[in-house]
């Protein structure tokens, strides 16, 4: 099976204390977990508290394909890496 790591960098439209408990929440957790996705770090810029980082890792295509229909639907400004590993 193939696991993919993806580091996204966006602007938050609203505090990232509440992106963060969002992230967080147990029906999020939940859904990522039906997914096979982990979620490794959740943080926000130094520089600009209104930009975020997260990292997460999952199955091959899995977060690219849910990104590539939310940066569709909502416009968002978002920059990802992918990266694939073997196992």
């Amino acid at each position: 099976m193939t696991i993919e790591t993806t580091i996204l960098d966006f602007q938050l439209s609203n505090m990232f204390e509440q992106y963060e408990s969002h992230m967080n929440a147990g029906e999020k957790q939940s859904m990522f977990k039906e997914m096979g996705v982990k979620t490794f770090y959740i943080g926000k810029s130094l520089d600009d508290p209104q930009m975020a980082t997260v990292i997460f890792q999952g199955p091959e295509n899995v977060l690219y394909d849910i990104l590539s229909i939310l940066k569709q639907n909502l416009l968002l400004k978002l920059q990802c890496i992918f990266m694939r590993v073997q196992k």
